[in-house]
């Protein structure tokens, strides 16, 4: 058998760190991350403890590099098209936000886990930020330019009836999902 080729080696290490990533999300979802063990998430991507450490040099840097990937996937998801008026961006931008809650309800329940402890959140504070940053510039940008007379407030109006929202959806059986992505897009205008 002819040893791996350098590209056949890189995809291996890339589908490793994908298992780990993944297998990490999950549990931290689930059971919180200071109830989720380095242990257990090399158990639950098949793998040994010592190659999650070959990866990560900690569990702190195992969430945010999970951080980072669903960010950047949450990004390449919303790609706006330089064409895209503000009403349309902001209908992505909830049209993503109500997707994840059908399609991913795992991205909204580890977000909650993680902003419900304190000390998870502190060694994520720089990423987090930034983040949040970001995406307020982007909600201020389009409330503004759709005319709003306090973007800022509108941007934070908007965040917290989507959290709000997703935190009922994961928490109650029988909730109203579509009538309530409708009706935020009767209120600004969007249907």
């Amino acid at each position: 058998m002819s040893p791996r080729t350098k590209t056949a080696n890189e995809q291996l290490k890339q589908k490793t760190r994908q298992s780990i990533v993944e297998a990490a999300f999950t549990l931290f979802a689930e059971r919180g991350y200071a109830q989720t063990s380095m242990t257990l998430v090399a158990q639950r991507a098949g793998i040994s403890k010592g190659l999650i450490y070959h990866y990560f040099q900690s569990k702190q840097e195992l969430l945010l590099g999970i951080f980072h990937f669903y960010k950047q996937q949450g990004a390449q998801q919303l790609a706006w098209d330089e064409s895209d008026s503000a009403a349309q961006k902001l209908r992505k931008l909830i049209e993503l936000n109500f997707s994840y809650l059908t399609d991913q309800p795992q991205i909204r329940k580890f977000s909650f886990q993680i902003a419900l402890q304190a000390e998870v959140v502190e060694g994520l504070k720089k990423a987090i930020e930034q983040n949040k940053g970001y995406w307020e510039k982007q909600m201020h940008e389009i409330f503004r330019a759709l005319g709003y007379a306090e973007p800022e407030l509108e941007s934070i109006k908007l965040t917290c009836l989507m959290d709000g929202i997703a935190l009922r959806y994961l928490s109650v059986h029988d909730y109203p999902l579509a009538r309530m992505k409708q009706l935020i897009f009767k209120e600004y205008g969007l249907l």
